[in-house]
């Protein structure tokens, strides 16, 4: 599937061809849309950005803003998500399971910042699935010291960030 790609470096007339073998050259702000391959390869070089990428859906900017905003949701023991969890910053005091039911609608996508000391384990009811199979992940502060974002794709099915 071809991804678009931006150019954001300073150099007028950049020459591709040392690092995708192409003979094109780009101006700042230049956008095109490349092969997967040629895509990673530009990505890499750090002078462009995926704009793909930059365009999320609305689901995921209400998830990404409860971050931004720094509102906390304090969770003192394990519980099930809601679909009123969508966009939240949740902040679990110690180890605790968060429970993903399946048919929540609209499907939350939320942040959770891992505690001190504990883990925070994500598990799936039903037919929900997190990064496509029917696990509990569990996180912990040691291995994502920023936290981790729980985010709905479809069908509920979940994608969970960190390791």
């Amino acid at each position: 599937m071809p991804k678009t790609v931006k150019y954001i470096g300073t150099v007028t007339r950049w020459p591709e061809l040392a690092t995708t073998g192409k003979q094109s050259t780009w101006v700042p702000g230049q956008q095109e849309q490349r092969s997967d391959t040629e895509a990673a390869q530009l990505l890499a070089t750090g002078l462009f950005s995926d704009v793909d990428a930059t365009q999320l859906p609305e689901q995921k900017v209400v998830a990404i803003s409860g971050v931004v905003s720094g509102d906390r949701t304090l969770v003192t023991s394990s519980r099930d998500i809601t679909a009123a969890d969508n966009g939240r910053f949740l902040a679990p005091t110690g180890t605790l399971t968060l429970t993903i039911p399946a048919g929540l609608s609209p499907m939350p996508s939320f942040t959770v910042d891992c505690p001190a000391s504990g883990t925070v384990s994500i598990a799936r009811s039903t037919t929900a699935t997190i990064n496509g199979a029917g696990t509990t992940l569990t996180r912990t502060r040691a291995n994502n010291p920023v936290g981790f974002v729980v985010l709905a794709h479809e069908s509920d099915a979940y994608g969970v960030s960190g390791a």
